[in-house]
């Protein structure tokens, strides 16, 4: 969806790459349109980064192979314009892997990663890819100076990530909502 920010990401990842930076960037999924962009407007847009050489498409991947893209990647993206954003799974399981984490500074996603550390990006401006690629360039600073702690630092918080979206924590609180148990 053109509402979800990914030509946006796209467009700052091209320009990390015209920067020299060894960069990918791996896109699940397929095109949705929506009121910023038709299907086929984005599926035109999606044919056009296949030729580029840091962009590559799986197309709509198993839960499964889909958490796995998760684990191997450093960062994971999201910087949205979607109204109705909600808690996405790709963060949130980006969260629970220890990802860094790049999304648009919107209430919902200010909500769901709490007090997970990520890069908040304002994308309701023109200079939404810039501060899509600063932020990116922060996170490979970061990465470079440091490649071990890159990799920890979000240890805990991940842990805390993995506690706060557990499935019995949710049934738990659920059939306390429901039937007015503890």
């Amino acid at each position: 969806m053109g509402s979800k920010g990914f030509f946006l990401l796209a467009e700052a990842v091209h320009r990390m790459s015209e920067e020299g930076h060894a960069v990918r960037l791996v896109s699940i999924g397929r095109p949705i349109g929506d009121d910023t962009l038709s299907e086929q407007g984005a599926r035109d847009q999606l044919a056009a980064l296949e030729s580029e050489s840091w962009f590559e498409y799986l197309g709509q991947l198993a839960p499964d192979s889909a958490n796995a893209m998760i684990l191997g990647a450093d960062v994971v993206s999201l910087p949205s314009r979607y109204r109705s954003e909600c808690q996405p799974l790709a963060i949130i399981q980006a969260m629970c892997a220890g990802r860094a984490i790049v999304v648009s500074d919107i209430p919902a996603l200010r909500e769901t990663l709490g007090e997970y550390p990520a890069r908040f990006v304002s994308v309701g401006s023109t200079g939404a890819i810039g501060a899509i690629l600063d932020a990116l360039r922060d996170l490979l600073r970061e990465k470079l100076s440091d490649p071990v702690a890159f990799g920890t630092r979000r240890q805990a918080p991940a842990l805390a990530a993995v506690k706060r979206f557990a499935v019995s924590r949710f049934d738990h609180e659920m059939a306390t909502i429901l039937g007015g148990r503890s």
